[in-house]
């Protein structure tokens, strides 16, 4: 997590503050009423809950995924039968989270702040993301399930990316190994939620099976939700180790504990090397240094060669309106998240991560039928292509590609990284 800026660190601490303060809050609770003196701490307790609800709102704004800890925390107050308490957390956190909730739908608003434009929706409106019919559910659930098994190898435990991603293609002896460390992996988690939650059901119980369900029948990018998820599967990882390891016997567990700890220790200070070494190759995850030249030449051109109100089709436009002040929208949103992330040929041998030829064919199809008259919408007029080679620009780009006529080469900048197409649509039809 620490390779990047990303908002996931800030969010696991507010996530587990909330849940903390939640759990917190029940124990008061039950303090209080077992010394028959409710008024005793009749303070401290509403306290502890407004505090709650104010980490687990400020979740919601730093990661949408927030939601499931709000909708946990409720259910687990609701559970002890707190329905005062339930009711007044779900109220703080909703009058918290609500103003960019509210905002978001008068964008998408017809006469709204803007036009409901299709280039914006998926990002405006998650709501677009959900599965088409209820059909598709059990195959998001399924293929959801066996993407984070591997997520867990990939992202939380960060074993090593290559040979990660060589086992994930092959089909012999490597990829039944890959499965076998997932699955058991897994179950370890699922034993460690169970250990847990038979010494006391609390609310990190509660906020992790509606995560977990979340997660499951979501659909869309299929790690989307890996990072954020991080602190619950590690925390269930560790308990389900450690309950296997005393139901060998604690004897057993002791006796072992020496050796296991002189065969870990070389293991952690080999990661501390590889953490420490200023060589990319030795240790795979490492982000390289990274010039930002041909960004820094594509945003020089862009002042130099548009208009002020020029609307600009960007992988990128976010960056170029904080640098150049031209308005921007994505170049192709997810539309159809099912077709694209699911099924398409894909195999459980790769953990239907590996997209088949059938996504590539959902999204031409999309692009066909709908590009140009989304671009005229958003007023395009010019369109920003990049190296990256992820589906939506290769499908943009084979659409360019198609059309000819309506996208014109102006630059390309000096490394090729950035190509810049003058878009003509016209009028619809033509």
């Amino acid at each position: 997590m620490l390779r990047f800026a990303m908002s996931d660190l800030l969010y696991a601490a507010l996530a587990l503050a909330g849940i903390a303060l939640l759990d917190a809050h029940a124990e008061a609770r039950a303090a209080e009423a077992a010394s028959g003196e409710p008024r005793a701490a009749a303070r401290r307790v509403p306290l502890r809950l407004a505090a709650a609800a104010l980490c687990v709102a400020a979740g919601v704004w730093t990661r949408s995924i927030g939601i499931s800890v709000a909708a946990g925390g409720t259910l687990f107050l609701l559970l002890r039968r707190e329905r005062r308490d339930a009711l007044s957390f779900a109220a703080i956190v909703a009058l918290l989270a609500a103003p960019w909730w509210l905002h978001q739908l008068s964008l998408l608003a017809p006469g709204g702040g803007a036009a409901p434009l299709l280039l914006l929706e998926s990002e405006l409106n998650y709501a677009s993301w959900r599965p088409r019919e209820l059909a598709q559910l059990p195959l998001v659930a399924l293929e959801n399930l066996f993407k984070q098994a591997f997520g867990l190898l990939y992202f939380e435990l960060a074993l090593p990316q290559q040979a990660l991603v060589d086992a994930l293609a092959d089909t012999g002896w490597r990829n039944l190994a890959l499965h076998a460390l997932a699955w058991i992996a897994s179950g370890l988690v699922l034993a460690g939620f169970a250990a847990s939650a038979r010494r006391g059901l609390r609310a990190l119980h509660i906020c992790a099976a509606v995560y977990a369900l979340l997660v499951l029948v979501y659909p869309g990018d299929p790690f989307r939700f890996a990072l954020p998820w991080a602190p619950f599967l590690l925390f269930f990882l560790a308990a389900g180790a450690s309950a296997l390891a005393a139901r060998i016997s604690a004897r057993a567990a002791s006796r072992c504990a020496p050796g296991l700890a002189a065969l870990l220790l070389p293991f952690f200070a080999l990661e501390a090397w590889t953490l420490a070494t200023p060589d990319p190759a030795a240790f795979p995850f490492r982000t390289g240094p990274r010039s930002f030249l041909e960004l820094r030449r594509l945003e020089d051109w862009v002042r130099a060669n548009t208009q002020p109100d020029d609307v600009i089709a960007s992988g990128d436009f976010a960056a170029l309106y904080l640098a150049t002040g031209r308005r921007g929208y994505y170049l192709w949103p997810i539309l159809d998240p099912t077709a694209q992330y699911y099924g398409g040929g894909r195999s459980w041998r790769s953990f239907f991560i590996l997209a088949g030829e059938g996504s590539d064919a959902a999204l031409d199809a999309e692009t066909r039928a709908q590009l140009a008259d989304a671009y005229r919408a958003a007023g395009i007029d010019w369109y920003v292509d990049n190296a990256r080679p992820d589906p939506m620009t290769l499908a943009v780009r084979r659409y360019v590609a198609r059309h000819p006529q309506h996208f014109e080469p102006v630059h390309t900048t000096p490394g090729g990284e950035f190509r810049v197409y003058r878009v003509r649509l016209g009028e619809p039809g033509n």
